[in-house]
């Protein structure tokens, strides 16, 4: 794979892809990690005399959606480098701006997921892209392992390196990915079961114990029989029948034994704990139990290499974030090696304070697992 520093950019127009899919409420950028681990790589292009071209997106809009434009995203970015920033709502206005920009330039293109050929790997949109400028650069490691144009066809139709927080991510994770100091723990919650479900079977053999915890536990409890009330479940029969079938030791599987329920998810019904066996029918489980808590620390604390990727419970609520920001916290008191991945686990760890208890913040999420797992992703095989 080619890096950025290798290329000589000197009058390039560099068509620079991040993921700058950051929670914005109200115009403001709530927070901006993202934003600001990309920044090395826009300063590195403008300080080599190119000019810049950003390609990004927020959320999975169905077509033009004003409440995902990245507009805010572009202010914000010209505050943090304190330098102007362009915005082009169309290619076509992106491609008369980058005619006239000066040297040094930054602009950033209107989210590209408002075409919808973008998650379909466009050719004809490759193509349009590749007009806009001279070079590639994908900076956005957290979205590589996607099959969408500006990840794929683009950089097959251009020049095309790995920015510095491309690298910098491929670096950490390649060295950890080859060197496990075992035990290995893996804490594995959130809602996106159904891409994280495959990948446990594919890590298994360099983890010695998947802690499990959010929609992913509750997912893994109905496989084995067990009533989970009113919890979410995503309802996927293929994720059922790959748990049916999964062939992961039980001892590896470490799953909560006491919960935080409540009849609903603004807890107006109260909150109670409950061990495993209590649940009923009426129940929500929306945050892990002081139990859990402790057999997760546990396992933290004896560890050499620690994952850490989705919370363990609707941190959305303070009501139901306390057992993610004590595991989280039991951190502090362990020696291994930890990389936390995915912007709901970069969120919870900043609610905890523990961002210096932490050796790598990955900015992907469903990006790390894969990597982990197959140490390469989409996005990198188009750069070869």
């Amino acid at each position: 794979m080619k890096y950025i520093r290798n290329k000589e950019i000197q009058g390039k127009k560099i068509i620079l892809r991040t993921d700058f899919n950051v929670p914005v409420a109200n115009g403001s950028i709530k927070e901006d990690f993202r934003i600001v681990a990309c920044i090395p790589t826009i300063e590195y292009i403008v300080e080599n005399g190119g000019t810049v071209l950003i390609v990004s997106h927020r959320g999975r809009p169905e077509g033009v959606d004003s409440s995902l434009s990245l507009e805010p995203i572009a202010t914000h970015l010209s505050t943090l480098l304190d330098a102007p920033v362009s915005f082009f709502r169309t290619t076509d206005d992106a491609k008369k701006g980058m005619s006239g920009m000066k040297q040094g330039g930054i602009a950033v293109l209107e989210n590209i997921r408002f075409d919808e050929r973008e998650e379909k790997n466009s050719g004809e949109l490759a193509v349009e892209l590749a007009a806009l400028g001279d070079v590639f650069v994908n900076d956005a490691f957290a979205v590589s392992h996607r099959k969408h144009t500006s990840v794929v066809a683009l950089p097959k139709r251009m020049e095309s390196y790995a920015g510095l927080l491309f690298q910098r991510e491929i670096d950490a994770l390649s060295s950890l990915r080859h060197s496990h100091r075992k035990p290995v723990v893996f804490i594995m919650g959130g809602a996106k079961a159904r891409s994280k479900i495959r990948m446990i079977e594919a890590l298994q053999g360099a983890v010695s114990h998947f802690c499990f915890g959010g929609v992913l536990a509750n997912e893994i409890l109905v496989s084995h029989g067990i009533d989970v009330g009113k919890s979410v479940i995503t309802e996927d029969a293929e994720v059922q029948n790959y748990l049916a079938s999964m062939r992961v030791p039980r001892e590896k599987i470490i799953l909560p034994v006491d919960f935080v329920v409540s009849p609903d998810m603004e807890g107006k019904g109260g909150k109670t704990i409950k061990m495993i066996d209590e649940i009923q029918g009426s129940d929500m489980i929306l945050d892990i139990g002081p139990q859990t808590v402790d057999v997760f620390a546990t396992h933290i604390i004896n560890a050499k290499t620690v994952f850490f990727n989705g919370p363990l419970g609707y941190i959305e609520d303070d009501d139901f974030d306390f057992g993610t920001l004590r595991v989280i916290d039991s951190f502090r008191r362990s020696n291994a090696e930890i990389t936390v991945g995915g912007g709901e686990s970069i969120f919870a760890l900043d609610m905890a304070k523990a961002r210096g208890a932490v050796d790598h913040i990955s900015t992907g999420g469903g990006a790390m697992l894969e990597y982990l797992a197959d140490g390469t992703l989409p996005g990198i095989e188009a750069l070869r």
